[in-house]
């Protein structure tokens, strides 16, 4: 009976993950690919065990089984950590003046994807709530967009009844990297506040906070909803991007 509830909820993540699809990202096929394993796992359990009592009679065997178990737990728990780290930066609210940056995602010909749309709704109730606070919305023109991400948004915000004062355009960046460092030379230029609040969705928080601690710029989050569909693959997808940050960091410092 533990096994069929096992294989049913392996099923049930398996079916998360490829909800995702078409829109495919490392995150969703990651994912999708080790909850595979795991299933294959669960079914051949038999046969792997009785394959893994014959290799744990060999010296090398019994290695290879101690580093793979070591690995992951290692990984889980590092999974863990980062999760709650992520769940810690999503929830940082401002308690100083701040600057808005509103952080761009895909545009569709010349309107906000659903996505994106989130994200200014959030903006828009933030701005509401707080009339002395201006707005950077970030982000340029990808090859497939009519207009700038950055034009989409401050559109969309206009309409929804935001002063144009309150709205400053930031449209030449292409990362998250670029939003943070172009907004903080607005920023320094117009002589707003120099503490950010990002918004973006609740996933991508941490990895925002982190760029933006290396600009040293102090930070804060305000995050918009994520559909439920999408939230899985984009947490993985979040664990391989602040991991390979982490890489590049270390390579860094070991040249340095």
């Amino acid at each position: 009976m533990t096994v069929f509830i096992l294989l049913a909820l392996e099923i049930i993540l398996l079916i998360w993950f490829l909800s995702s699809f078409p829109r495919v990202n490392f995150g969703s096929v990651c994912g999708s690919v080790f909850t595979i394993l795991i299933m294959l796992a669960t079914i051949f359990r038999r046969p792997l065990s009785e394959y893994c009592k014959e290799l744990w009679q060999t010296a090398g065997g019994r290695i290879f089984i101690t580093a793979l178990i070591s690995a992951v737990m290692l990984g889980t728990i590092y999974c863990i950590l980062l999760s709650v780290l992520m769940l810690k930066a999503m929830y940082k609210r401002p308690d100083v003046p701040t600057t808005i940056v509103v952080l761009g995602c895909r545009v569709k010909k010349d309107r906000p994807t659903r996505m994106l749309t989130r994200r200014l709704d959030t903006a828009f109730d933030f701005l509401c709530e707080n009339p002395d606070c201006f707005c950077i919305v970030s982000g340029g023109k990808g090859d497939d967009e009519y207009i700038s991400e950055a034009e989409a948004m401050r559109d969309y915000l206009l309409k929804k009844g935001i002063d144009d004062e309150r709205l400053i355009e930031e449209d030449m960046s292409t990362s998250t990297y670029e939003n943070l460092a172009f907004s903080m030379e607005i920023i320094k230029k117009l002589g707003l506040p120099q503490s950010v609040t990002i918004v973006s969705d609740g996933f991508h928080q941490y990895r925002a906070m982190l760029i933006a601690k290396e600009q040293h710029i102090n930070s804060y989050a305000v995050s918009a909803h994520t559909n439920p569909k999408y939230v899985l693959s984009y947490w993985v997808r979040e664990w391989i991007a602040i991991t390979v940050m982490f890489i590049k960091k270390a390579v860094k410092s070991l040249i340095s």
